[in-house]
């Protein structure tokens, strides 16, 4: 994953998944392209999915929290994929093969985030903290200290409402 911050935020972003042989791109402005083997890039959009109970929720392979489990068993989606690499999570979002990524867990590294956040965004999706703020890219911290949604941005409001009721009192 390589991703280029301009101001704080970012500008452009590439994620490579080798076990798949297939990039994912963007450029602010320019929309996302993926690109499997050696074929042409196809653009990018995220899927159209607005039910949240029709949705494919993607999810850690490895880093399950309780709270995790809770949150999925509340949106009730229809699928779960379990996947490992937060930047293909992130990516699957984008292409549309997936409609929303949930982490809870307390610190995201940003350079996890970075190069996808830009794919997400030029695919039409809503990426943000688990509050519904925006994420940031900072030089005070080299985390996201609130977990991240990514969403096809169909409902992101109301899965923003739905997990902050799912991990209301809990430590996030």
């Amino acid at each position: 994953m390589i991703g280029l911050l301009e101001a704080g935020q970012p500008v452009l972003g590439a994620v490579y998944v080798p076990a798949r042989d297939i990039i994912y791109c963007a450029e602010k402005g320019a929309g996302a392209w993926s690109q499997l083997h050696n074929r042409m890039p196809k653009p990018m959009h995220v899927s159209a999915t607005a039910a949240i109970d029709r949705m494919t929720l993607v999810i850690s392979r490895s880093n399950v929290s309780t709270l995790d489990i809770k949150i999925a068993n509340e949106l009730q989606c229809e699928y779960i994929l379990r996947v490992g690499s937060v930047g293909h999570k992130l990516a699957l979002v984008a292409d549309g093969e997936a409609d929303l990524y949930i982490s809870t867990r307390p610190e995201v590294p940003v350079w996890d985030t970075c190069a996808a956040h830009i794919i997400i965004r030029e695919a039409g999706g809503m990426i943000t903290d688990l509050s519904g703020e925006p994420l940031r890219y900072d030089p005070e911290g080299l985390s996201h200290r609130h977990g991240v949604v990514a969403t096809n941005g169909l409902n992101h409001s109301e899965i923003i409402a739905r997990v902050a009721h799912t991990a209301a009192g809990q430590a996030v």
